[in-house]
């Protein structure tokens, strides 16, 4: 947070996320211990749509940690409800090489 609050690039991306509304898509993130204050501002912000990137083996131990983290985003939702879904990150074609 301190380096987050020193610049002043990722200090303003950091309060961006709190007014995006719609949808946000995470592709590479874990939803670790280290992204709790990212993963904060996305659960107590406006967007309707939260959709995570899983990589390789869904039953995984991190793969399991990353799912179970998403929906304790989905359930600490107060005032709007925020849906949760999961894509494939092998089949998603992100950067656009497949087509």
């Amino acid at each position: 947070m301190a380096k987050i609050q020193h610049s002043a690039y990722l200090h303003r991306a950091y309060r961006s996320l709190s007014s995006i509304s719609g949808c946000v898509f995470i592709h590479g993130l874990s939803l670790s211990e280290n992204d709790k204050h990212i993963l904060r501002v996305l659960e107590r912000g406006k967007m309707h749509h939260l959709y995570i990137g899983i990589f390789g083996d869904p039953n995984s131990e991190t793969n399991q940690a990353t799912i179970n983290r998403a929906l304790q985003m989905e359930n600490a939702r107060r005032y709007q409800d925020l849906n949760v879904h999961f894509y494939d990150t092998a089949s998603a074609d992100v950067w656009g090489k497949n087509g």
